[in-house]
């Protein structure tokens, strides 16, 4: 079996998500007027990204269907939830490549400024907070076909007689400024078939590497546009050349 080695074009999902953490927390039923506001004005400049809204006393999320032909309305669509307020502040959520049929969305090149844009929408709406957080997490899926991606886990794939099915590895980093997370999780891919008579068939479909990057400021303090701009220069750095060589290197060892 040939050495596995992973690389861009093996992509098969990608979602980039944004989080902040905001002093004082946000109720949601005190600021219920501002943050249909702010969804009136965000679903008015980036109807691609913010559509439905889902709304109540404990909850506040907006949601965008992503289909094969966005221009047009129905046949075969994801839906996604592109903003989500938690108790720790808002996510937003930019799928950037999502699964076939669907693909990429054209939200690559302008997802790190529109954040930019919307954050500042935000605070607009609900001022008087502070940000103390902002993180930057890329989960994405590289096909590897018939190749399983144990190698990325161990170099050891027996225990005792017993062949390794699975598992993950989650590496931690820190240096001046930012906390950076690795993940890997291998997956496998199936796919259903609906038959006429009623009954759907699952079948093996390849397998993969499920990889998460996450990136965000490691003292927790009131952060300037400065600071912002450091954590995600940081992120940005490290995807796709430091990712990908940082993964291939420990299949080489």
């Amino acid at each position: 079996m040939p050495d596995l080695m992973i690389n861009l074009d093996d992509l098969d999902q990608h979602v980039a998500t944004f989080g902040i953490d905001v002093f004082p927390a946000i109720e949601i039923p005190v600021e219920r007027t501002h943050l249909n506001m702010f969804y009136e004005e965000a679903h008015d400049k980036w109807p691609d990204l913010f559509e439905g809204l889902i709304a109540s006393d404990f909850e506040f999320k907006i949601s965008k269907v992503f289909r094969v032909q966005p221009d047009i309305r129905g046949g075969p669509g994801l839906p996604v939830h592109t903003f989500e307020l938690t108790q720790r502040g808002p996510l937003v959520r930019f799928p950037l490549i999502l699964p076939n049929p669907i693909g990429a969305t054209k939200l690559e090149a302008t997802f790190l400024t529109r954040f930019g844009e919307i954050h500042k929408l935000f605070f607009k709406h609900l001022p008087g907070r502070a940000l103390m957080r902002v993180g930057l997490v890329r989960n994405v899926i590289f096909a590897t076909g018939e190749q399983r991606c144990n190698p990325l886990l161990s170099a050891t794939e027996e225990f005792a007689g017993a062949r390794l099915q699975g598992g993950a590895c989650r590496f931690d980093y820190r240096d001046n400024q930012c906390n950076v997370l690795v993940q890997l999780n291998p997956v496998q891919a199936m796919t259903v078939t609906q038959l006429p008579v009623g009954a759907t068939v699952s079948q093996h479909g390849g397998f993969g590497l499920n990889v998460q990057l996450d990136v965000n400021n490691a003292e927790i303090r009131p952060l300037s546009d400065d600071d912002i701009d450091v954590v995600l220069e940081r992120a940005a750095s490290l995807w796709p050349k430091k990712l990908l060589e940082y993964i291939n290197e420990r299949v080489a060892k």
